[in-house]
């Protein structure tokens, strides 16, 4: 039992002469009788407070007239804690956004050195197109295909054996 339990009892919370009689659920008001045998309640919610007579309820001012077409309440503070939540969903919602960003990035960026893509190369009739493959040379190449480094930069204008790309295309002529 707390040491300040006997605080809490009517006998010193309520003015003298003055004793609870019941509860009302509905309206969340406790009722009181006095000696002269008036009732009073107390605010809703609330098991003491400022006690006002039964029946007389304060005049309620314009700001809360139903009629002036603002929202209750009751919808006032709802409306505030779902700005609240929203706000406080924001710094998930940007995160996903960048994850998202990155993801697209990543999967659209070019997947070799920035370098464009040559254009499909159209051989002659003595010739074949043959796909670079990693770790060929001009002149594996050319010995593959029984020919040589010059006929292999003839049939190909502007190959650089220095720089040939994976999956490229060049000119060899067929094998007889």
């Amino acid at each position: 039992m707390s040491r300040f339990a006997q605080y809490d009892e009517d006998s010193r919370r309520l003015p003298e002469g003055m004793t609870r009689v019941g509860y009302d659920a509905d309206t969340e008001r406790y009722s009181f009788q006095d000696r002269d045998g008036n009732y009073w309640e107390g605010p809703p919610g609330s098991r003491y407070g400022t006690l006002r007579p039964v029946g007389h309820h304060p005049q309620e001012n314009d700001e809360t007239d139903p009629f002036l077409g603002s929202p209750p309440p009751s919808e006032q503070h709802l409306d505030h804690y779902q700005k609240e939540s929203w706000r406080m969903m924001m710094p998930f919602f940007l995160l996903c956004a960048v994850f998202l960003l990155v993801v697209f990035w990543w999967v659209g960026r070019s997947s070799d050195d920035g370098t464009p893509t040559p254009a499909p190369v159209v051989c002659s009739e003595h010739s074949i197109t043959y796909a670079i493959k990693k770790g060929d040379t001009c002149w594996d190449i050319a010995r593959a295909c029984g020919s040589t480094v010059q006929d292999l930069n003839r049939k190909n204008s502007g190959l650089d054996c220095a720089k040939l790309h994976i999956g490229s295309s060049i000119c060899i002529p067929k094998t007889a």
